[in-house]
């Protein structure tokens, strides 16, 4: 449904922005409005540091509460943390020189808190680890990971491994299998196939054709039946719609179905529609779906610091959110100048073809008060904050996910969960992830299938 527009007036005597829906609008030749996006803000960004595997003061500790039954999804940072310790969620692997173990272990924390994945392997020192272990895609029970370990202690060697796992959850005891890939594997999804009960699956991945002019992709499937891969060359239905928009896959979507559909997500763009369970079919393509967007929406940087898309109950759900700043000329020589944000959301269903308009809000209108005690006080007045990372919620449906924070440059975090259709604050829990971080996580329902009971946290 389309939402109005709210309109704002400055109080004056606070200098802060309050509602007066009734009220006149002052226009002035001198009023301008600008969106943008958090990821502009150059001074604030400057002093984030680079992942780059050192520093790493260990995984954020969790709270009783995570250990009751498990949510219906967690908020999982991809990027992992070296770490001895175990919980009933461990699986072992041998590296593929067969001469070592490796040990990967979840901490499931109830949202918005975020969850976490450790990683140890016997004889191998942390500063082995030339960048974080990584997970790559998440479905079901699944999860892709990739670790790079360096053979040698010398911290300037060059030579290093990497290594692709698949971790199952699901059965008498989660599993980790080594996967042989047959090239880097950047943009990767997993679907759960559902014949049978034998826990099989498909990993999927795409790369551009060279000298196709971004209009071609080898498509490389593997197949846990077989436990093989294959190659095939798939082209776009509409090239010249595709090509004028660019096309740099940032997020993987796993629609299922049928004809097990998955989506390599643009943010800033569109999708590529796949139907991996019929791309043997002469007429087999991928499909492109432009993503909805206002027209003045600045497409700078990082668009996952302000755009997310996720399957939530049986439909894609599309969130972005604009940072605004509202210039109103008081006298001849006096601007007032308000900064607030305002979020959308758009939905999309089966057979996926047009999006419509969900909900909207003005994210920082929302009352802050005293029972929401982990905000400090100075910064109850949330157009102070400075909001990115949105994540849709896989099991509540008007739900979203910000990370806050009070400069862009902060380590300490609080996040934020919040009801996009009732307009409210629902949770805020402060987060540190305890090292410098480009943070980004991804949703994922396996807290349904870890044994998340522990005692040795």
């Amino acid at each position: 449904m389309d939402m109005e527009e709210e309109e704002s007036r400055i109080d004056l005597s606070s200098l802060t922005v309050v509602d007066d829906d009734d009220a006149d609008e002052i226009t002035t030749e001198n009023d301008s409005e600008d969106e943008y996006d958090t990821s502009t803000d150059e001074d604030e960004s400057s002093t984030e540091e680079e992942d780059d595997g050192d520093g790493d003061a260990g995984p954020p500790i969790h709270f009783a509460e995570d250990l009751a039954s498990p949510p219906g999804s967690i908020l999982l940072d991809i990027r992992g943390y070296i770490d001895v310790r175990t919980n009933a969620t461990t699986a072992n692997a041998c590296l593929s020189t067969g001469r070592r173990a490796i040990r990967v272990t979840f901490w499931a924390a109830r949202p918005p808190r975020v969850s976490c994945f450790t990683i140890h392997c016997d004889g191998v020192k942390p500063n082995q680890f030339p960048s974080f272990p990584l997970v790559l895609a998440a479905a079901d029970d699944l999860v892709l990971l990739r670790v790079a370990i360096n053979p040698s202690e010398n911290p300037f060697s060059t030579r290093f491994i990497i290594e692709y796992y698949i971790y199952q959850a699901a059965g008498a005891t989660p599993t980790l299998r080594l996967l042989t890939v047959p090239c880097h594997l950047s943009y990767a999804g997993i679907l759960r196939l559902r014949d049978g009960d034998d826990g099989e699956f498909l990993v999927a991945s795409i790369q551009v054709v060279e000298g196709a002019n971004g209009k071609q992709f080898d498509l490389h499937l593997f197949d846990s039946r077989t436990w093989t891969w294959t190659t095939r060359l798939m082209r776009v239905d509409k090239p010249e719609r595709y090509a004028r928009a660019g096309f740099r896959p940032t997020k993987m979507l796993t629609v299922g179905g049928e004809r097990g559909l998955m989506a390599w997500v643009d943010l800033w763009h569109g999708m590529l529609f796949c139907d991996l369970l019929a791309v043997h079919d002469d007429d087999a393509m991928l499909r492109y779906i432009p993503l909805p967007s206002s027209p003045s929406t600045k497409r700078e940087g990082s668009p996952s610091d302000v755009r997310d898309i996720a399957i939530v109950q049986g439909r894609i759900k599309f969130f972005e959110m604009r940072f605004k700043v509202k210039q109103r000329a008081i006298t001849s020589t006096t601007t007032l100048v308000t900064r607030y944000w305002k979020a959308t959301t758009w939905q999309m269903t089966d057979p996926w073809h047009n999006w419509r308009n969900d909900c909207g809000l003005n994210i920082f209108k929302m009352p802050v008060d005293k029972t929401h005690p982990e905000l400090p006080p100075r910064l109850h007045d949330m157009g102070k904050l400075h909001g990115d990372q949105p994540a849709l919620s896989l099991h509540e449906k008007d739900v979203v996910y910000i990370m806050a924070k009070a400069k862009g440059s902060d380590r300490r975090a609080w996040m934020l969960a919040v009801d996009v259709r009732k307009k409210t604050l629902r949770e805020v829990v402060a987060f540190d992830a305890g090292r410098a971080y480009n943070f980004t996580y991804l949703q994922s329902r396996i807290s349904n299938y870890l044994r998340i009971q522990s005692s040795t946290r």
